[in-house]
């Protein structure tokens, strides 16, 4: 990554009230729902898995203790209904699956 100090930067960020309000809002929405709108599966829903998948990973890989949705339960099933599926379930198993790189703006955060 570029800042030498990327651990205890995404430490700060795990911990970042912003972050976790984030989560706890998108976690509020979803509430009991299956899916994000209505009761169909949506490319809304595949994005929002995409961006959760990413962050688990980040935070996963430099072992952070306490990601900012740790306290998100229904993220969780959420994420894993998704991650599941029939072909998408394959295609992350899979090499055609990059390691997730960081968006622009991350990039930023971690300049320090």
């Amino acid at each position: 990554c570029f800042n030498p100090d990327y651990k205890n930067l995404l430490n700060g960020i795990a911990t970042n009230d912003k972050i976790k309000m984030k989560f706890a809002n998108l976690s509020k929405w979803l509430g009991e729902k299956q899916w994000l709108i209505g009761n169909r599966f949506t490319y809304l829903d595949l994005y929002v898995a995409g961006r959760l998948f990413f962050y688990n990973k980040v935070f996963t890989s430099a072992e952070i203790e306490v990601p900012p949705y740790a306290t998100c339960t229904n993220l969780h099933t959420y994420g894993a209904a998704i991650w599941g599926m029939d072909g998408i379930k394959e295609y992350l198993a899979s090499e055609k699956a990059q390691r997730p790189s960081m968006p622009p703006h991350m990039v930023g955060w971690l300049k320090g």
